[in-house]
């Protein structure tokens, strides 16, 4: 049964998903951005060159997951996020992005929903967390 986006309650989470960014995928990023600082291009004492912030931003985004489905005719908005960045990633680490919702609420007849994205390293530690504000229109 597939499940729609605006009908996940607190607790439930979204499907994750791993990602590795390629030094191209990065450097894509920092063409659009015109970025060309050098820790994200070459290597330094402290290892990889790091992802650019505007890529993890993107990966940790909630429609990224598998499961993220609309329902026809419908849409979702971003209205307000709050992104804490932990620690840098590095090209060519392999990511894992999670999406838990920790509140839905309704106002003025729209449905609002509040999710808790995580990104962590290969090892395990916090790279990114971010708290997405997520409004649905009303149905029809």
């Amino acid at each position: 049964m597939i499940k729609f986006a605006d009908e996940f309650q607190p607790g439930e989470s979204l499907e994750p998903i791993a990602v590795v960014v390629t030094f191209d995928w990065n450097e894509q990023i920092l063409f659009a951005q015109q970025d060309y600082d050098p820790c994200y291009i070459r290597a330094t004492g402290n290892g990889p060159p790091h992802v650019h912030p505007a890529l993890l931003l993107a990966i940790s985004a909630n429609t990224r997951s598998p499961s993220y489905r609309l329902r026809p005719g419908t849409a979702s908005v971003l209205a307000e996020d709050a992104v804490r960045f932990l620690a840098p990633a590095t090209v060519d680490d392999r990511l894992a992005v999670t999406w838990r919702v920790v509140g839905v609420h309704e106002k003025r007849g729209r449905l609002h929903q509040t999710i808790d994205a995580r990104i962590t390293d290969s090892a395990g530690m916090p790279v990114l967390t971010r708290e997405l504000r997520v409004v649905f229109p009303k149905r029809a």
